[in-house]
């Protein structure tokens, strides 16, 4: 049921050896249906569950492709734990998608660096017309004044074959 979520998100954090986490692991990723996904997706973000269970749980949106996780690992990028800011980032390479590339783009914009990076580049290669690519990330550079930001969304740009991005 969706309430053994939290208790094996938990479980999996605390584990003492490599196969009891792996064991509670594959249970957290197999609990079924979409109760489980929203309380996963609650529990990421959620004050009162451990920094290691977040990262499971980040780990379990990731695994089980819930609807919305892009959402959740949005402001769970921004959290003041790093492991899990770390953690949302890395996995809104895999769950974030062309609708998520905006939000993408206002993230490295506030913490530039490669893992946001990867993130909006994984995103943006996912919008299949090459010459909408950089839209997003073209309006981003003009609104920052932050150089380091502008520098990563060049980099970014750059990955992305969208010929208006160079005009």
């Amino acid at each position: 049921s969706e309430e053994s979520v939290l208790l094996l998100s938990s479980a999996a954090a605390s584990a003492k050896d490599r196969d009891e986490r792996q064991a509670a692991q594959s249970a957290l990723y197999s609990v079924a249906g979409n109760k489980a996904d929203a309380k996963i997706l609650a529990g990421i973000n959620d004050i009162n569950i451990s920094e290691d269970a977040k990262v499971e749980l980040i780990q379990a949106a990731v695994q089980r492709q819930s609807s919305g996780a892009a959402k959740a690992l949005l402001q769970a990028a921004r959290a003041s734990e790093s492991k899990v800011a770390s953690q949302a980032v890395r996995a809104l390479q895999s769950v974030g998608g062309p609708q998520d590339v905006e939000a993408l783009a206002e993230l490295v914009t506030e913490f530039p660096g490669a893992n946001a990076e990867n993130a909006l580049t994984a995103a943006a290669l996912r919008i299949t017309d090459s010459s909408r690519r950089a839209s997003a990330l073209l309006s981003q550079y003009k609104r920052t004044g932050n150089v380091q930001a502008k520098a990563s969304l060049l980099r970014v740009m750059g990955k992305l074959g969208d010929t208006n991005s160079i005009r």
